[in-house]
């Protein structure tokens, strides 16, 4: 395993990449190199906790939301901002709406999701949040509707409530934007592309030497 790792870095990017239904490595790494790593069954706090105490705490950490992993920062890295990766927080309302959504609700969240990406100012930033509580005030009594499936009462639009909750859950949290704090003296980073080309690599070997 990996030694510990006393010097600190502006920014390190987290990740877990799943090798096995019961497998799963968390990876650490900073702008330059992979700073460290943990073999785990499952993305759980004690498993990140056992890969942040290997690292100095950072100024910032990207992630794409990992379960287990905001106890784990919080415990380990208190002083620490999290950036919640952008095109992660996309992908998890473009999984509920799908890339071309048949509802008038679906096609206005999946836009606000998508402009996560283009978001470089904290004008934007508060713009974007005030038309994202818009919507879900708009939209309020709609996601309230009920059907009756196989004799059970549930929600008619369930995956659209997901995907509000999703945003909705990392507006409260504020580390959508953690990126565009003006006290940072160096730009920071609002996605974990850094650590996606080391799990790439990963995936390939995997493919080269299966079994």
């Amino acid at each position: 395993m990996p030694e510990a790792v006393d010097e600190a870095c502006r920014v390190v990017y987290v990740d877990g990449i799943w090798v096995a239904s019961d497998c799963v490595v968390l990876i650490a790494c900073s702008d330059e190199f992979v700073l460290s790593w943990h073999l785990a069954r499952a993305e759980t706090a004690a498993a990140w906790r056992s890969l942040l105490s290997r690292v100095a705490a950072p100024e910032v950490v990207v992630t794409d939301g990992g379960s287990g992993f905001a106890a784990a920062v919080a415990a380990e890295w208190p002083s620490t901002k999290v950036q919640r990766c952008v095109f992660h927080a996309f992908c998890q309302v473009k999984r509920q709406t799908t890339t071309r959504p048949k509802l008038q609700a679906g096609i206005e969240l999946y836009g606000l999701a998508k402009e996560l990406l283009h978001i470089e100012t904290l004008a934007q930033a508060e713009w974007w949040l005030e038309r994202l509580g818009q919507w879900c005030g708009f939209w309020a009594d709609f996601l309230e509707q009920r059907s009756v499936v196989d004799g059970r009462s549930v929600y008619t639009h369930e995956r659209l409530r997901r995907a509000r909750s999703g945003l909705v859950r990392l507006a409260n949290a504020g580390t959508l934007f953690t990126y565009l704090d003006p006290t940072w003296t160096h730009q920071m980073p609002a996605m974990t592309n850094q650590i996606e080309s080391t799990n790439a690599r990963l995936r390939q070997m995997l493919r080269d030497h299966r079994g």
